[in-house]
């Protein structure tokens, strides 16, 4: 790894071939390195890495998780204005105006997965 002016700066020369040891100054290293990716924005964009302690990801979709108030109303109201509809043919669903090729959908989320499904008929 070069350093500054073609300096090299070899992290290997840092070990001491003691598996405990090793672990504890690499844990170190990478807790500062996140540290310093963490309080400067403009040089985390700029790092092709992200440094996660291992479970972090399933600790945070489990936060999420717990954290759901559920849908939001205008959810609600087009699952009780469809229900009828989706129990006797569920293949409908993918026909609601919500879904549907309209030009006239304004919310983002359902343009996101209008275009999710349209990629998905395009890739088949």
């Amino acid at each position: 790894m070069e350093i500054g002016s073609g300096h090299r700066f070899e992290i290997q020369a840092f070990l001491q071939n003691d598996l405990d040891q090793d672990a504890a100054f690499l844990t170190e290293v990478l807790s500062d390195i996140r540290e310093v990716i963490e309080d400067h924005d403009d040089l985390a964009r700029k790092i092709p890495f992200c440094i996660k302690e291992k479970g972090e990801r399933d600790k945070n979709q489990l936060n999420q998780l717990v954290s759901y108030q559920g849908p939001d109303d205008q959810t609600l109201r087009i699952l009780s204005v469809h229900e009828e509809l989706w129990k006797q043919q569920p293949w409908k669903f993918w026909e609601t105006p919500l879904l549907s090729s309209s030009d006239e959908v304004v919310i983002p989320q359902a343009q996101i997965a209008r275009y999710y499904l349209h990629g998905q008929d395009v890739d088949a």
